[in-house]
């Protein structure tokens, strides 16, 4: 290889960290290149800025640090040590050094992470060990668990309702039973009396009228008790389709009226035969067992379109959406969004008012008279 080459092929691995500008994102090679350096016009002019508004600066410089920080240790679902993050970290020639930064030390840095609930960690003998916290999973797996209790609790009031219909049913088949008894009994002593008063009168061919019998058991006989056994099976019907449309509206997050967007390039419009991806789109029918919709785009129009290649669409704070968590067709729920994150979004409910953050997936701009 020539020695003739450009210094930048010259160079391999980083740069000694004195010699480095972050102002002006420049590595120098040594002393005599950074004195250089510091003396251009372009370092100059570039100082000048930042010294007017250097606490903006330093709060960029940080931000950067910390985004890139943080991204390269999500790629590692059980974490590591932060030495190791670190050195990955600064492998990459143009990542904003520490030194430019609000932070003095590594331990300064990943104390404050933990501060803020990003991360875990755990000191050992080898130093810091630190673990992402990923929110989005945290609050998944919290809204599977207040959905299983629901579920639960549901089932549990379903059998107590179920035995109470039991122990009715019973005690409704006693009554009739008794009702039937005391009406054959009546039955047969209105036969014996009016074979004994029926009598004809000869000559006059009179005949002694059936006398009326009044007895109070015969309006009292088992009038309302079909009816009311019908209305509890109905009663009985009417909960398992709302627990079966409860577990299918769990199982997808698909509802009619959501604005959607098109995520693969499969999704093709019915008459055009032509891509939709991209396009957002208007959930027109849904199908949760087999978690397809029907969407339109204005007038291109896709069906059984499948739940994994569309996404939610989440309007910006103060807009209306739909929330889909503890969701069904029958009783859906809405809310306001109060802010938006980088992997979730804050939102108040109109039922109970109270703050939650969730998924992107969890939440959906909806179709209305607003719209």
């Amino acid at each position: 290889m020539s020695s003739r080459q450009p210094k930048k092929r010259q160079r391999k691995g980083l740069g000694k960290l004195q010699f480095y500008c972050q102002m002006c994102e420049k590595q120098c090679i040594d002393q005599n290149g950074m004195a250089n350096h510091i003396a251009s016009a372009s370092h100059a002019a570039k100082m000048k800025k930042f010294s007017s508004n250097a606490a903006a600066y330093l709060s960029d410089f940080s931000a950067r640090f910390r985004r890139g920080f943080v991204d390269l240790l999500k790629r590692r679902p059980t974490g590591g040590l932060a030495v190791q993050i670190y050195d990955d970290y600064i492998r990459d020639k143009d990542h904003v050094h520490m030194n430019a930064t609000k932070w003095t030390t590594l331990s300064n840095f990943v104390k404050d992470l933990a501060e803020e609930g990003v991360v875990t960690v755990e000191e050992g003998e080898r130093g810091l060990h630190i673990c992402f916290i990923d929110r989005s999973k945290l609050v998944e797996s919290s809204a599977k668990k207040v959905e299983r209790e629901q579920d639960e609790a549901a089932d549990r009031a379903s059998e107590t309702h179920l035995a109470k219909q039991i122990k009715d049913a019973k005690a409704v088949g006693t009554v009739m039973d008794r009702r039937l008894q005391a009406a054959a009994s009546i039955s047969t002593t209105v036969k014996k009396k009016k074979k004994k008063k029926m009598s004809v009168v000869v000559g006059s061919c009179e005949s002694v009228a059936t006398p009326v019998v009044d007895d109070p058991h015969v309006d009292d006989l088992p009038v309302s008790a079909m009816a009311r056994l019908k209305r509890m099976m109905e009663d009985k019907e009417h909960r398992e389709r709302e627990a079966a449309e409860r577990k299918a509206s769990a199982a997808s997050w698909l509802r009619e009226g959501l604005f959607v967007r098109v995520v693969s390039s499969k999704v093709k419009s019915a008459s055009a035969n032509q891509s939709m991806k991209n396009l957002k789109a208007v959930v027109t029918r849904v199908d949760l067992v087999s978690k397809t919709a029907d969407v339109r785009a204005d007038d291109d129009i896709a069906k059984d379109v499948p739940e994994r290649r569309l996404e939610t669409i989440v309007p910006k704070a103060g807009k209306r959406v739909r929330i889909l968590v503890n969701d069904t067709v029958s009783k859906p729920r809405f809310g306001t969004v109060e802010e938006v994150l980088p992997s979730a979004v804050r939102v108040r409910p109109d039922d109970d008012g109270t703050l939650v953050e969730l998924a992107f997936e969890r939440v959906c701009r909806f179709q209305s008279s607003r719209s």
